[in-house]
């Protein structure tokens, strides 16, 4: 992995090589972890609790890994982040300013993007306060959202049963592959 400014383009390439074609359910998360891990490199809580949370629904067949990525850009699935610097190691005044500072970035991002569902991966109000106005900016403020715990500090468990409901509730809607 490259250092430096190289390393925002590096997570941010892979990023765009999972993104699908139909974007059906779309999950907004904070940022990038500080400590290097990211979902689209499958080594991240996320990407471990999410990929736990689907398989609790679609079973063992569902591969584990990369295979999951392809499983899940096939699903019209997606993560986006609203800040795209890591945040979760700064103070909470600097973390509430990157996320005001992301909002119009992610607005911009998102207002080609018509999702049927969004999910956002963490509840601190900034978090869920900053996405709103971005969805609204984008004119994404009528599409159903969902706020999840971020999978850490005691929350995985909880993620995984959230998030596995809803993923069966929108499979059997339709809004995901059967």
């Amino acid at each position: 992995m490259p250092v430096g400014e190289e390393t925002s383009s590096y997570y941010e390439t892979l990023r765009r090589s999972y993104r699908p074609n139909d974007l059906r359910i779309l999950f907004i998360g904070e940022s990038r972890p500080a400590g290097g891990t990211f979902f689209f490199a499958a080594d991240s809580n996320l990407f471990f609790f999410t990929q736990a949370a689907f398989r609790s629904v679609y079973g063992e067949s569902l591969e584990p890994g990369v295979h999951f990525l392809d499983f899940f850009r096939f699903a019209g699935c997606y993560v986006e982040d609203l800040c795209l610097e890591p945040v979760n190691n700064l103070a909470s005044t600097l973390r509430r300013a990157a996320h005001r500072a992301g909002i119009d970035h992610l607005a911009n991002r998102l207002q080609r993007r018509h999702p049927n569902t969004i999910i956002v991966v963490g509840r601190s109000r900034s978090l869920c306060s900053s996405v709103g106005i971005a969805l609204t900016q984008a004119g994404l403020q009528d599409v159903p959202r969902f706020e999840l715990p971020f999978p850490a500090m005691s929350h995985q468990r909880r993620y995984v049963s959230e998030l596995s409901a809803l993923i069966a509730d929108l499979r059997s809607k339709g809004l995901l592959p059967r």
